[in-house]
């Protein structure tokens, strides 16, 4: 190379420098930040501030704050956020920064991981349409009503984080939202059609998945090197999540993607809220529910999902049987309606697997099917409810891994998948006539007055037997149903792009 010629490589190297240095300093003028709630539940505390640690320690400037006690002294904790995303503030009021405080107003380019870690309540259990009108039971009307899908977590609603998520939007700011109360879903759900990247999670604690993991231990990078993105983040809280029977639909670990999000939660939310009216987490309520909670104490026929007992018995029942019965049959005549729709999709899906298995959507669709069912991601660090085995979460060699279902019982190929999912929820539905009939009869025994919970007579003996036969039927049928499809919905949500597809 003549001295010419190595000056000019020497310029172009210097000039391709100065072009990446430029394009570093413009990435890195935008921030990244992280504002995290939390109320004063133990638990909800620790993985919040844990949450919180684990983000400043990959570089966002993070605070936490006690929604609780930002609630009593503002009493709005939409508008503070409102605030801070208008760039009126940089520091939440009675927040604790993790990080150095931010020197500047969060602004257009930026990131925003807004996460709740609080109780919530759903007003109600199925979701449809973001638009239909229904009553606090869960019933369509006509007219007044609420918005479906809206909950209360950390005293914001999700109709509210949708609200911001459009002043985020309008500033240019890139939104990630993590909602950890058990009622979650429904901020997935009016977001991910927005594009926003929503996840729904459950720390440690919650009824339903005691002994699962929180997210924040994801966050450490010499753990969990391979926990990139905020999809590998919920890929890896919704398989722990789903490995236990889920006594709420709505605290899965679905996060959005193209609709696979809505549409999971749709079919999932009406098969849990069939089984919840007619099963001991509702019936807890009625004033069948002592004879029943008797009954299984000393005929342990069943798991203890969902089942009271004990001093947890409520003194008088707050619903009727009837309102239960209504509400099996509203959510009977949803997951009808949404077997159509999913049918049609699943059929095609079967048919391109079958036809056309070259494709580069069905080998990904297959190779992610085959990933999952292995169980590569489905060890829990703590406990493993279904198994009771252990060892830690998304190991790469599956040598240490417990099966998502004891082995054998993984369909062989999504095709498989769904046709095992359809023949366990007409298990489910079928069962419910001569449940609902069962339960009507005890109801008539009880008000009687023959026997009472303690003495039940003879025919109250033989309905409640039956009772608890199908209530065990179902209770082998649920878990296994749970995992099925928490398996297709995480294949159908990796294969698709989503706006979770981002870097932590």
């Amino acid at each position: 190379m003549t001295p010419l010629m190595r000056r000019f490589a020497f310029a172009l190297l210097v000039a391709a420098a100065v072009a990446a240095a430029t394009r570093t300093g413009s990435a890195d003028s935008h921030k990244r930040y992280a504002l995290v709630f939390y109320n004063e539940a133990p638990a909800f505390e620790a993985e919040a501030k844990a949450f919180t640690a684990g983000m400043a320690k990959r570089g966002y400037l993070a605070q936490v704050v006690d929604a609780q006690a930002a609630a009593r002294q503002h009493e709005n904790v939409h508008d503070l956020i409102a605030a801070y995303l208008q760039g009126t503030t940089t520091t939440v009021p009675g927040a604790t920064w993790a990080s150095s405080p931010a020197r500047t107003p969060i602004q257009s380019g930026d990131e925003l991981v807004l996460s709740f870690q609080c109780d919530g309540a759903l007003n109600v259990g199925v979701y449809l349409d973001p638009d239909t009108r229904v009553n606090r039971q869960g019933f369509q009307v006509d007219q007044g009503g609420q918005r479906l899908a809206n909950h209360d977590a950390c005293w914001i609603t999700s109709g509210q984080i949708s609200a911001l998520a459009t002043l985020a939007e309008r500033r240019g700011i890139n939104l990630v939202v993590i909602d950890g109360s058990c009622s979650g879903g429904a901020t997935t759900f009016l977001l991910e059609r927005r594009g926003v990247c929503a996840l729904s999670e459950a720390p440690p604690g919650f009824p339903a998945v005691q002994g699962d993991p929180a997210l924040s231990q994801y966050l450490d990078h010499k753990r969990y090197p391979f926990i990139r993105t905020f999809s590998d983040l919920a890929a890896a809280g919704g398989l722990t999540i789903l490995a236990q029977m889920p006594q709420r639909e709505q605290q899965d670990g679905f996060y959005s993607a193209g609709g696979v999000a809505a549409s999971a939660m749709t079919l999932r939310a009406a098969i849990y809220g069939v089984d919840q009216s007619l099963g001991a987490w509702d019936l807890g309520t009625t004033d069948v529910y002592p004879y029943f909670a008797k009954y299984l104490k000393a005929h342990p026929t069943r798991v203890t999902m969902g089942y009271l007992g004990g001093d947890k018995i409520p003194p008088k029942p707050t619903e009727p049987l009837d309102l239960l019965l209504r509400r099996s049959k509203n959510y009977q005549i949803i997951i009808r309606e949404e077997l159509q729709r999913t049918n049609a999709v699943w059929r095609a899906e079967d048919a391109m697997l079958q036809n056309d298995p070259q494709s580069p959507e069905a080998q990904k669709k297959a190779q992610l099917y085959a990933q999952f069912s292995r169980g590569e991601f489905v060890t829990n660090p703590i406990e493993f409810t279904a198994t009771g085995g252990r060892g830690p979460l998304l190991v790469r060699s599956g040598q240490q891994a417990v099966p998502l279902l004891p082995k054998n019982g993984v369909p062989p190929t999504i095709p498989a998948a769904h046709v095992a999912v359809r023949r366990m929820i007409g298990v489910l539905v079928s069962d419910s006539a001569p449940l609902a009939a069962a339960l009507q009869e005890l109801e008539r025994e009880v008000h009687s007055g023959r026997g009472s919970a303690d003495n039940p007579t003879p025919e109250e003996l033989v309905t409640l037997r039956r009772i608890a036969m199908i209530e065990a039927r179902n209770r082998n049928v649920l878990p296994r149903l749970s995992k099925v499809l928490g398996l297709l919905d995480l294949v159908e949500a990796r294969a698709v792009a989503s706006p979770c597809d981002k870097p932590i």
